[in-house]
């Protein structure tokens, strides 16, 4: 029976009730959930220097133009027509860009790496508030045992998962912004000088902007599998089932939960297919890459002989194309680190505001 002068014997055990209120009162210490979009949490935590960085990035994309426009007036105006002087001038103009075009860029660089260390800072600090490791610092080693567990997930969480988003946040904005900035302008600056050039060596590009989304969709695809694989090969080797129904994640038969050696032959054929679509299109990326600029030297040349246009323009073309298909691959790969940080972001969500990393507080 409890004691008469109503005091309790054991604290009662958390309830939902209990947990909803504990989480309520984290939120009005400061402790807010993290927000269900990665993007809605990269703006929250530094939508100020986003603003910045982004204003810093719009200034690469006429420093990028320059070259291509000196390149054309140095060939058909100071080489063609020797004129020392001018071709002096416009070097130095060339050298000024160039200092510029790599002060701006160094700019933007480590206001990228600032927003990045920023944020991972504030999901660590994030993890370690609601984990209590930063509240209760100087406790005794035995409440830090109570919790080694938890305190071991918000440890692998803070050093796996934080540094990965908070390298996205700070190219979330402006990584894309600059690239399609510079490919727009760019393509923009072609078809101005000659559009009929322009258009003959963009033309070859057309079929690997179709594919690029297709291709990209079958290695997620695999990617998925392969993950799913390597999840189903850790419940092998550490003796669990994850699927009561004869069937393992992804599909597979359960077979496979007798077999480790197939799973790790399915992961190796995973491997492969990625691989094969990744490689694949690199190539066939490079090979219109050359086309485009045996388009440029053959239609090109051929309005040079004919007097329709200048040597320049083909010497800015060429240059330019580069200029294109970088940014190109550039948004390539900030598709699939966007899909990579989307899931790393989801899983710090779900683990501390769902319970997985709060129940830490608790254990103590």
């Amino acid at each position: 029976m409890p004691p008469a002068d109503g005091s309790a014997g054991s604290a009662p055990p958390p309830t939902g009730d209990s947990a909803a209120d504990a989480r309520a009162e984290r939120e009005r210490e400061g402790l807010r959930a993290l927000p269900a979009s990665l993007y809605r949490f990269v703006w929250r935590e530094s939508r100020r220097r986003q603003v910045l960085l982004c204003l810093l990035t719009a200034l690469v994309f006429p420093l990028s133009l320059a070259p291509l426009e000196l390149q054309r007036r140095i060939v058909d105006g100071a080489i063609r027509d020797p004129n020392v002087e001018l071709l002096v001038t416009l070097c130095l103009i060339y050298l000024a860009s160039a200092v510029a075009h790599s002060l701006t860029k160094f700019a933007r660089n480590m206001a990228v790496g600032a927003i990045a260390e920023r944020t991972a800072r504030d999901l660590r600090l994030h993890i370690l508030e609601r984990t209590g490791l930063i509240e209760h610092r100087s406790a005794p080693v035995t409440k830090k045992e109570d919790k080694t567990g938890h305190e071991g997930s918000a440890v692998s969480l803070i050093a796996a998962e934080a540094e990965k988003v908070g390298a996205f946040a700070g190219d979330a904005i402006s990584q894309p912004l600059m690239q399609a900035g510079i490919m727009l302008s760019v393509l923009g600056y072609m078809l101005y000088i000659d559009w009929r050039t322009a258009a003959a060596s963009l033309a070859v590009y057309i079929p690997a902007a179709a594919l690029a989304p297709m291709v990209q969709r079958c290695i997620n695809r695999h990617v998925q599998r392969k993950t799913t694989l390597m999840r189903r090969l850790g419940d092998v080797t550490a003796g669990t089932d994850a699927a009561e129904d004869g069937m393992a994640p992804g599909g597979l038969r359960a077979r496979h939960a007798d077999r480790p050696e197939i799973l790790t032959l399915d992961v190796m054929k995973a491997r492969l297919c990625i691989f094969l679509y990744k490689f694949g299109f690199k190539a066939f990326n490079n090979l219109m890459g050359e086309l485009g600029r045996l388009s440029v030297l053959f239609v090109g040349g051929w309005f040079v002989i004919q007097g329709e246009t200048e040597v320049g323009v083909l010497v800015a073309f060429l240059s330019g194309l580069e200029k294109v298909a970088d940014p190109a691959r550039e948004l390539l790969n900030f598709y699939r680190q966007l899909s990579q940080s989307r899931v790393q972001y989801d899983i710090l969500r779900r683990a501390v505001d769902d319970g997985a990393v709060d129940g830490a507080r608790g254990a103590g």
